[in-house]
């Protein structure tokens, strides 16, 4: 098949197609950009030597990915381009710059939903995890788990890792991940 094919491979579109007369492939980064190219005899050669490129660049990122907290956490860079092609609400915005500010990036689901103006914790948590859920999905990480509880996704650990051994009066405790911090910081978004 020679004409023009798109496929989705991770945060990449992988597009395929003749260009020139020649098979080629490219794939786009979330914000467009063109992270990896190939020519091949066939076009679904070319698109193939892209993914296998992407895999192995994936493979690489992993391998810098820290994971003491039971799950892989994004690197600067990747939250970075995240942050610059979500389009975050207000609120979602002062949640993060009030997280990223605390004192250690440390606030219970209590101190957040204060800081975007709510009365409980519980708001804070479904607006938190909201966005890590948003963020999860244009990082293409797997949805942490709590760890004592199997089957059980806590979207927020996009975003931070929580002390949930213990239930604070309002809410859990939450530690902003540096590397989140670290690109809010570089994006003046905190």
């Amino acid at each position: 098949m020679q004409e023009r094919q798109e496929v989705p491979v991770g945060k990449y579109r992988v597009i395929g197609g003749l260009l020139n007369g020649k098979s080629q492939a490219v794939a786009l980064d979330p914000k467009g950009r063109p992270s990896f190219k190939s020519v091949g005899p066939t076009v679904d050669e070319a698109i193939e030597k892209v993914v296998a490129s992407i895999e192995e660049s994936e493979t690489e990122i992993m391998e810098k990915r820290r994971t003491d907290c039971g799950f892989a956490v994004a690197l600067p860079e990747e939250f970075r381009d995240a942050l610059e092609v979500i389009k975050l609400t207000d609120i979602e915005k002062l949640l993060l710059n009030a997280h990223a500010n605390a004192p250690n990036a440390t606030m219970t689901s209590g101190e957040l939903g204060k800081a975007a103006g709510y009365a409980s914790y519980r708001t804070a948590n479904l607006r938190y995890g909201a966005l890590g859920k948003k963020m999860g999905a244009k990082l293409g990480l797997p949805v942490p788990e709590a760890a004592d509880r199997p089957d059980t996704f806590l979207y927020t650990g996009y975003l931070a890792w929580g002390d949930l051994s213990q239930n604070f009066d309002d809410g859990w405790k939450w530690t902003m991940h540096p590397e989140l911090v670290k690109a809010l910081h570089e994006l003046n978004m905190a």
